[in-house]
């Protein structure tokens, strides 16, 4: 709002333009800008003359009204990670991780060699019937390594390794069952720690392929328990598929694990990336909940990608505007909040009203202010009585501030009169405005009057000063 008021040619009246243009400066003024200290005030004051160069016997002095931005604090909503079914998003990457984590390695064997270098005095006859049968082995001729195997006496490390070679054979010739029976009794021999330890994986493994998920995920928990170190976090490596795999199945189950090992995978199905929707869209709100907000809106965005769930995916977008409102990025707020509430599954969620709210105030904050007074005026009617009183309150002060800077004085002062009829916390706000506006149409004695009453009604108010400096301005601008 402008407010263009020329001053006389008397010379006193130049001398106090400069002092009051530099306490304008300095002091307490109409002009707020967005500052988190809500008492930092700054009145921007200019000196115009039609473009024409100033003297001494014409200057005009320009007062530039707009919405207090300090006394305008959106509240912020926090999501409810109680919610979230964690048990369920834990078992589907447990899952993930066991799949992936057994797809990354073969069958383990019980080689000849690494047997020899670790029982070199075991009996010569096992030692030899091990050598033989394992070359037969090798060499496809499974019939005979079997008979050779099958003969060794269960003395040393080298009958745990024939059962081992056993489980093989009968994996080759497509007998799962009698190969996981194998494993197993591996498993159960200490003759052996490496191949007992090897046998577990196996057993691990063959499960997998004999679609027993649950059943291979447990023995591979404790496969991994025993057998792999955990990560150690300052260590600088590569993570991979399998390490994150392990991981998720050591027990280290969070969203940052779960989504560090689904973008490790280097092709994900339908099922895997419904499960990434998840993850990221979780990991996301935990971001935004620690006011990590930069980092919650990427994850928010990685969610986007894959709108399985077609409510989460509107959720995510809800989410990623509040974010974007927390990082000042007002413009891309807007353009977010919009689209949610254009979204068929955004309708049915408990947030989509509160769109219309964040959206209102992420454009008031870029100064659309026609589009802040609509969707403040949608997020009152259509929340009713259930919206919480100082929420409200905050919410009619804005409609005024908005149609305020719309030139729409009438309607900024059926909200501010709203205020003041319901005693509301912020009255001597809406009653400080009221006289700005009397101001703005000229009337300037009513101007004065209800500044005065600002300072009487409510001297301690954060507008009080405000009120005080406006009084002596007045009368400096129109000549008394």
């Amino acid at each position: 709002m402008i407010l263009k008021e020329t001053v006389g040619h008397n010379y006193l009246k130049y001398l106090l333009t400069g002092v009051l243009s530099a306490s304008l400066v300095t002091g307490y003024a109409q002009v707020e800008i967005q500052q988190k200290d809500k008492k930092e005030k700054q009145q921007q004051i200019e000196h115009r003359n039609g473009g024409a160069v100033q003297t001494m016997d014409s200057i005009d002095v320009v007062r530039d009204y707009r919405p207090m931005l300090a006394d305008a604090v959106k509240v912020r909503g926090s999501p409810d990670m109680r919610l979230i079914n964690r048990q369920a998003i834990e078992t589907e990457l447990h899952q993930i991780a066991t799949a992936t984590y057994l797809a990354q390695q073969k069958y383990k064997q019980a080689y000849y060699h690494e047997l020899m270098k670790r029982h070199p005095d075991a009996s010569q006859s096992n030692i030899d019937n091990y050598r033989i049968s394992y070359l037969a082995y090798g060499a496809g001729e499974y019939k005979r390594a079997s008979g050779m195997l099958e003969s060794m006496k269960p003395s040393d490390a080298y009958y745990q390794g024939s059962i081992m070679t056993l489980g093989h054979i009968a994996l080759e010739t497509g007998d799962k069952q009698a190969a996981r029976n194998a494993f197993v009794k591996a498993t159960k021999l200490d003759l052996d720690r490496q191949v007992k330890a090897d046998a577990l994986f196996n057993y691990a493994k063959v499960l997998f392929a004999m679609d027993s998920t649950q059943a291979a995920q447990k023995v591979l928990e404790k496969y991994i328990a025993q057998e792999v170190k955990p990560m150690d976090p300052g260590a600088k490596r590569q993570e991979s598929a399998e390490t994150l795999s392990a991981e998720i199945l050591r027990g280290t189950t969070n969203f940052h694990a779960g989504v560090s090992m689904l973008e490790s995978l280097n092709e994900r199905g339908k099922e895997v990336n419904a499960i990434y929707q998840k993850v990221t869209y979780y990991r996301g709100l935990e971001y935004y909940n620690e006011r990590a907000f930069e980092n919650s809106i990427s994850m928010f965005m990685r969610s986007e990608k894959f709108p399985t769930n077609a409510e989460m995916a509107a959720l995510a977008t809800y989410w990623k505007a509040e974010a974007m409102y927390e990082v000042r990025k007002f413009g891309e707020a807007v353009e977010n909040f919009s689209r949610f509430l254009n979204l068929p599954a955004a309708q049915g969620l408990d947030v989509y009203n509160y769109a219309n709210y964040g959206l209102a105030y992420a454009a008031y904050r870029n100064n659309r202010f026609a589009m802040a007074a609509d969707y403040f005026e949608r997020f009152l009617a259509a929340g009713g009585s259930s919206v919480d009183e100082n929420i409200r309150y905050d919410v009619i002060a804005r409609l005024g501030d908005s149609y305020l800077t719309l030139r729409n004085y009438g309607r900024a002062n059926s909200y501010y009169d709203k205020l003041i009829d319901s005693k509301a916390p912020n009255q001597d706000y809406a009653l400080f405005q009221r006289g700005v506006i009397f101001g703005l149409q000229g009337d300037n004695e009513t101007k004065l009057s209800t500044l005065r009453s600002v300072l009487k009604q409510y001297p301690n108010s954060n507008y009080a000063d405000d009120a005080a400096f406006e009084i002596p301005y007045t009368y400096f601008t129109t000549g008394d």
